[in-house]
């Protein structure tokens, strides 16, 4: 799914949301056993499609690579992302970079 040029949208958790999972979560997911769960959530970070922050509805839900869905919430000018908010976005050549404060996992 990601070896097309796109458009895609990408929700990227920062550094400090990946310190807020249980000890041990990355770790656990870097064993080879657990690569398929790894692929899970990274693809849960990706919608294919270009959907601008000033186009989300409250309550959009929007389909992701890995086959789940994300709720969308907008109040006033602060956009979410399953609770997680969106602090900044950045435009790429393929698509927009949504850095959000949390990682986001499938249900």
């Amino acid at each position: 799914m990601l070896t097309n040029a796109g458009p895609f949208k990408v929700f990227a958790p920062t550094n400090a949301a990946f310190d807020e999972l249980p000890a041990g979560t990355v770790e656990g997911l870097l064993k080879t056993e657990k690569r398929s769960d790894l692929h899970e959530i990274l693809q849960y970070h990706v919608y294919v499609g270009v959907l601008n922050i000033d186009s989300f509805e409250n309550g959009q839900s929007l389909g992701q690579v890995n086959g789940g869905r994300v709720t969308m919430g907008v109040q006033d000018v602060k956009v979410t992302v399953n609770g997680a908010n969106i602090l900044a976005s950045i435009p790429t050549s393929n698509g927009v970079i949504h850095v959000v404060d949390k990682v986001l996992l499938p249900q």
